[in-house]
C-alpha cells in the first residue's frame, strides 16, 4: 500500500537528518536545524546549495552525505523538467556518480557490491545504453578485486559511465534548473504521483 503524504514526508526529513548527524559538532545542531527547517519548507534548492558547498572541493564527507540524499527526495540542479519516468533514473545516476566521487567513503560496499549490485542490474538496464552492462560489470569485477579504487574509478570514466568529478561540478554549477523536492519527496524508489509533480491530476 502506498504510504500517505504525510509519511513519506516526514520519512523525507528523517532521511536529511541522518546524513546530517555525521557533521562534527558543535556544527551539528546548528546545520541540522537550518536545513530542517528549509527542507520542511520547501526551500531545496538552499538545501542542494548548503550541502553541495563543500561537496563541489572534494570534501570526502559532504560528497558521501549528499549521495545519501537523493532518495530522501532532494534533486540537484537539472537540464530537463522532471518526468514521474526519470525522477528515479536521476536520482540514481547522481548517487552512483557521486558514491564513485566518494569512493574512499564507500570503500566496503564498493569492495563487496560494485558500483552496481548484479541484482540491480536488469532494473538498471534502463539507465544504461545498449551495451553498457559488460562496462559496469567489469567496473564492478574491478572493484571487487585487489585494484586500487582510483584504477576502478577510471576505468568508469573512461567507459563513460559517469563523467569526471571536474566535469559533474561543473554540470551541476551550470545547470539552469534549481535543486528540487517534489512534493511528498519520493522514498527509496517510490515516485510522487503525476499530481503531486504538477504533471496534471493523478488519475481517477
Amino acid at each position: 500500500m502506498r504510504n500517505t503524504r504525510a509519511t513519506r514526508k516526514l520519512l523525507a526529513i528523517l532521511s536529511l537528518a541522518s546524513c546530517l548527524i555525521q557533521l562534527p559538532a558543535p556544527a551539528v545542531a546548528t546545520q541540522e536545524q537550518r536545513l530542517l527547517k528549509l527542507y520542511t519548507e520547501g526551500k531545496c534548492d538552499q538545501v542542494w546549495r548548503e550541502l553541495w558547498k563543500d561537496a563541489r572541493q572534494g570534501n570526502d564527507a559532504a560528497l558521501e552525505r549528499l549521495a545519501g540524499q537523493f532518495f530522501g527526495g532532494l534533486y540537484p540542479p537539472s537540464y530537463f523538467p522532471a518526468t514521474r519516468d526519470g525522477l528515479g533514473w536521476y536520482a540514481a545516476h547522481n548517487s552512483i556518480a557521486l558514491m564513485l566521487y566518494a569512493r574512499k567513503s564507500f570503500s566496503e560496499e564498493l569492495r563487496k557490491h560494485g558500483m552496481v549490485a548484479d541484482p540491480l542490474m536488469d532494473l538498471m538496464g534502463g539507465y544504461y545504453e545498449p551495451g553498457a552492462a559488460e562496462k559496469v560489470r567489469s567496473v564492478n569485477k574491478c572493484f571487487m578485486g585487489k585494484s586500487a579504487l582510483d584504477t576502478c574509478y577510471n576505468l568508469a570514466v573512461k567507459y563513460k559511465l559517469i563523467p569526471t568529478f571536474e566535469q559533474y561540478v561543473v554540470l551541476i554549477d551550470n545547470a539552469p534548473r534549481p535543486a528540487f523536492c517534489p512534493p511528498s519527496a519520493p522514498i527509496g524508489h517510490q515516485l510522487p504521483t503525476d499530481e503531486e509533480l504538477g504533471l496534471g491530476k493523478a488519475a481517477e
